[in-house]
């Protein structure tokens, strides 16, 4: 391994520690890596990975085609330029905002089957109510 390379891989791996202790987040573990994909094989790639900050969230990933480039994009996330809390605040805004869109389609579809219903059939709410209107009767 060249001396460049190796600075360059820990350098990234102080930064990963760095990361970890400002998200406060001691458990998380991270990779840094130096590859070669064989769909560009003449290319050198620097990367480096820290697991999740919550569940459901990718790991951040950092990914580069120069060493310096790779400690550049560490470095800003770092000084705060990518937010671990706006990460996870994002996540679980769009999980609620899918989350309402669920509700709304299953709804959606619910008054449809209730006010169109299949030929030859009742609607749920008329064979519900008649059915309890019966009971009722048959008490009396």
């Amino acid at each position: 391994m060249t001396d460049t390379i190796k600075k360059t891989l820990l350098e990234a791996e102080k930064l990963a520690i760095k990361i970890k202790k400002k998200a406060k987040r001691n458990d998380l573990d991270f990779t840094v890596q130096v590859s070669i994909s064989s769909n560009d094989p003449k290319q050198t790639y620097f990367a480096a990975q820290i697991t999740p900050f919550a569940e459901g969230i990718a790991p951040q990933t950092f990914i580069a085609k120069t060493g310096e480039e790779l400690i550049g994009k560490m470095q800003a996330a770092l000084d705060g330029k990518v937010s671990p809390s706006q990460i996870e605040r994002a996540y679980h805004e769009s999980q609620v905002a899918h989350a309402k869109r669920t509700i709304e389609f299953h709804e959606s579809n619910i008054k449809t089957i209730d006010e169109t219903p299949i030929e030859g059939e009742e609607s749920f709410v008329d064979a519900i109510t008649e059915d309890a209107t019966k009971k009722e009767e048959e008490s009396k």
